[in-house]
């Protein structure tokens, strides 16, 4: 399961650079092993103006995509016998509606203090 992500602000083509490296490092090693691989991905710019449905694609591919277009690298290792799956984590949301991952934050503190 690949959770991290560099998250440098300052450098988002080397953020790109080393979340690619990260990733095929990992597919080369469970390469062959049927063993899966689980990548986590955020929502955010996948499709404009509608919801996201899980059956878009991400647009980041090759190298120099976002991520270094991580999520389809690994999707498309089922060639190297990895079983891959992509996560995908809603962005924050704040305001009227409270929908996403701040809404079952918020939930949470309220039930347990």
């Amino acid at each position: 399961v690949h959770l991290a992500n560099k998250h440098d602000w300052a450098d988002p083509k080397g953020t790109d650079r080393a979340e690619r490296l990260a990733v095929e490092a990992m597919l080369d090693a469970l390469a062959g092993s049927t063993k899966p691989f689980v990548i986590a991905n955020g929502l955010s710019d996948i499709v404009a103006g509608r919801p996201v449905l899980e059956s878009d694609a991400s647009p980041a591919v090759g190298p120099d995509a976002d991520r270094g277009g991580s999520e389809n690298l690994a999707l498309d290792a089922v060639s190297r016998g990895i079983r891959s799956l992509a996560v995908r984590f809603a962005p924050s949301v704040h305001g009227r509606g409270d929908w996403g991952f701040v809404n079952f934050l918020t939930a949470a503190a309220r039930e347990n203090g």
